[in-house]
């Protein structure tokens, strides 16, 4: 088991999921930097945020220290990284928390459950596609359309960090109590042309583009008259 601490987040993280180059973020202090970077520019303190894709519940002990913790939901598909992300939020005083487990589909998915593929390197874990690495192990893991959690737990601001799965999100209705999205675009991933479909699909649900917050593959969307 490895511990990190990184600006007062205490993390302990299973030797088996880091890599070197992981560790090595860790040990800089730079791992998801540029979420909660987004994150202390967006959030007010009223907030309930939903996070997709928590991993091991950095970006959400961070959000701690801003919100109230019951007013955070986390999601994460990996079941190994389940008890990982439940423990580091116990760690950090966020035990009011809620978490739940499954992968965020559209709502145009029919089934109720997906294929997960799990890489050691645990934030590239994704939804199963065509281009699966021989080292990655498959699960079956429960599927969540986003409108369902949207329903239930009523955000504010939703955090998305999913891997290649945010273009078929960005593209479907977003209620209107959603103020502000951040969104990891996946540039090693996408397309210039999907970048674009996320930026339009986006725009259509009344979100534009909020520079303060955003850099490099780090976008805030805000919906405009939220300012």
């Amino acid at each position: 088991m490895a511990h990190f601490e990184i600006k007062g987040i205490h993390l302990d993280i299973p030797d088996g999921h880091l890599t070197d180059g992981l560790r090595r973020e860790f040990e800089r202090g730079i791992y998801e930097w540029g979420e909660v970077r987004a994150l202390t520019n967006v959030l007010r303190a009223e907030d309930r945020l939903l996070d997709l894709g928590s991993a091991i519940g950095f970006v959400a002990c961070n959000a701690a220290k801003i919100l109230e913790p019951h007013n955070i939901i986390c999601v994460e598909a990996n079941p190994d990284l389940i008890p990982v992300l439940e423990a580091n939020l116990a760690a950090n005083g966020v035990r009011r928390a809620r978490s739940v487990q499954g992968a965020v589909v559209p709502d145009t998915f029919d089934d109720e459950e997906v294929s997960f593929e799990l890489r050691q390197a645990f934030y590239s874990s994704r939804v199963a596609g065509e281009n699966v690495k021989e080292a990655s192990r498959i699960v079956t893991v429960p599927a969540l359309k986003l409108s369902d959690l949207l329903e239930a737990f009523a955000p504010d601001v939703v955090t998305m960090d999913l891997e290649g799965a945010e273009a078929a999100l960005a593209v479907q209705h977003w209620p209107g109590k959603v103020r502000a999205v951040i969104m990891e675009i996946h540039t090693g991933v996408y397309s210039l042309s999907t970048v674009g479909m996320i930026f339009a699909g986006m725009s259509k649900n009344g979100f534009a583009f909020q520079p303060n917050g955003s850099r490099g593959d780090v976008v805030v969307f805000q919906r405009v008259g939220t300012e």
